[in-house]
């Protein structure tokens, strides 16, 4: 081909025709740039494709960890949900002159002194800057960079819960036998005194501040499953799924 062009333009040379030469030659280097500016189209085409094939890959990723987390939340929210009434049910039966529950459920509430746990997908929270920087949508960045924080928020309630909870099975454990539900042991129990727990003002108090607690933590937990659903569908789209 090369040879070709070269014997055009010797043709024109030797025949004198000195202004076709110059046409013919101005169309050569426009054949020329041409050539390297499809080049280059072709080669941004083709890293553009590897590009959206990367994505891909990243976004599918995110997608089941954020599908895991949506089923770690649901399990959190019930949980959260259950300790709450459990919660509420020990403190309509706790003051200075109470009587004993007679509802199996109320005294049976003692027992339930829990702490829910909720541990999201760790690689949710810590997206490496290389899969920031090949998602492409500003939307989804935006609400993939807040969530940690927010989780971060939901974890400080939930460690106050617990140490609530605990607080409450010592107050529990002042006047109740521990031992005696192990039946790996047979000796004299010291007897436990369930009505002396619902009038503790320390244990009352710790519930009340529980009961708080627990209403915080479900309403950041709600945030958190709404941010959730929120990356799932931008992920969904981003992805053309139906």
């Amino acid at each position: 081909m090369i040879k070709f062009f070269r014997k055009i333009r010797y043709n024109l040379m030797s025949e004198n025709k000195t202004s076709k030469y110059f046409k013919y030659a101005i169309g050569e280097i426009l054949l020329v740039v041409i050539g390297i500016l499809l080049a280059l189209q072709i080669n941004n085409w083709n890293q553009k494709r590897l590009e959206s094939q990367k994505e891909k890959v990243v976004l599918n990723q995110l997608r089941l960890d954020f599908k895991a987390n949506d089923s770690i939340i649901k399990k959190g929210l019930n949980y959260f949900d259950k300790s709450f009434i459990y919660n509420t049910l020990i403190l309509k039966n706790t003051g200075p002159n109470v009587t004993l529950p007679k509802d199996e459920i109320s005294r049976d509430s003692l027992k339930r002194l829990v702490y829910p746990k909720v541990n999201l997908v760790n690689s949710s929270l810590n997206i490496s800057s290389q899969q920031f920087d090949i998602i492409t949508s500003e939307n989804l960045k935006i609400l993939l960079s807040k969530f940690p924080s927010i989780y971060t928020s939901y974890l400080e309630v939930e460690e106050e819960v617990k140490k609530l909870t605990i607080k409450q099975r010592v107050h529990f454990k002042n006047y109740v036998s521990v031992i005696e539900n192990d039946k790996d042991f047979d000796q004299e129990n010291f007897k436990s005194d369930m009505l002396s727990v619902f009038r503790d003002r320390d244990f009352q108090n710790t519930t009340v501040d529980k009961r708080w607690n627990l209403k915080n933590a479900l309403s950041v937990l709600e945030r958190i499953d709404k941010e959730n659903n929120l990356i799932l569908e931008l992920i969904k789209t981003e992805l053309n799924d139906d």
